[in-house]
């Protein structure tokens, strides 16, 4: 029982820091589009 229930923490903790790794490559993927696109638009305005 006891073992059952600290499996069942060890898999929701694996969870919860798959999900914030998975936010963290989200933004770090935002980041480096928003950064491509403002050195386009830089690119573009100053030929």
């Amino acid at each position: 029982m006891l073992v059952a229930l600290l499996g069942l923490l060890v898999a929701l903790l694996g969870l919860l820091v798959a999900l914030l790794g998975l936010l963290v490559a989200l933004l770090g993927l935002l980041v480096a589009l928003l950064g491509g696109l403002a050195k386009m638009l830089r690119l573009i305005g100053n030929p």
